[in-house]
Formats: structure tokens, C-alpha cells, sequence
């Protein structure tokens, strides 16, 4: 599922209860820890990364003595988390490994 199909399936959830989107800030690198483990306790998270970014940039790494070109976030150190305030998941948000303050 590409980035659009799924910000649009997140959207129509928002409409479904009264949850809103949440800004987290990250840990430096830790994006997708952070995302995998907000996903893991339950929560809905959004990690836009855009191809075009590479290109004005021009980010390569090297893995295995190879130079590879990989997808950087498009708002590096900050995640997108759906939740509804009411629940008081948000108590959960801030100590999940990866993040450092929402």
C-alpha cells in the first residue's frame, strides 16, 4: 500500500471517532524503531517518506560495500500518531523507545 492509499484509510478512521493526529519527535535515527513500536502497542502512525527528497539530496549509504540509495523520511525526527485523547493512550506515547516528546 503506497503512502496516499494509507493516509486515506487513516483519515476515514479519524472520521469513524473522535481521534485525532499527534506529532511525536524521535530519537535521532530511530524512526522506523519508534514506528514499529507505536504500531506494536496499538497505535496508528504515519512515517511520509518521499522519493523526491533523495533526489534533490542526493542521500546515499554504503551497506555491505555497496552504495545504495534509501528513502529518508520527508519530516526527518518527527512521526505522525492517530489516537483518541480520550482513552488516555497518550500516557503510552512518550515512553515508547525511540521517542523523545510529543
Amino acid at each position: 500500500m503506497d503512502e496516499t492509499q494509507e493516509l486515506g484509510r487513516l483519515e476515514t478512521a479519524c472520521h469513524d471517532r473522535e481521534i485525532s493526529w499527534f506529532l511525536a519527535q524521535l530519537k535521532s535515527n530511530c524512526a522506523n524503531i519508534a514506528d514499529k513500536n507505536l504500531q506494536r502497542q496499538g497505535f496508528q502512525t504515519f512515517l511520509p517518506m518521499d522519493q523526491t527528497f533523495l533526489l534533490m539530496e542526493e542521500q546515499t549509504r554504503q551497506h555491505n560495500g555497496k552504495f545504495i540509495a534509501a528513502r529518508q523520511p520527508l519530516f526527518p525526527g518527527y512521526i505522525f500518531v492517530v489516537f483518541d485523547v480520550a482513552d488516555r493512550l497518550w500516557r503510552r506515547v512518550e515512553p515508547t523507545y525511540g521517542v523523545t516528546r510529543w
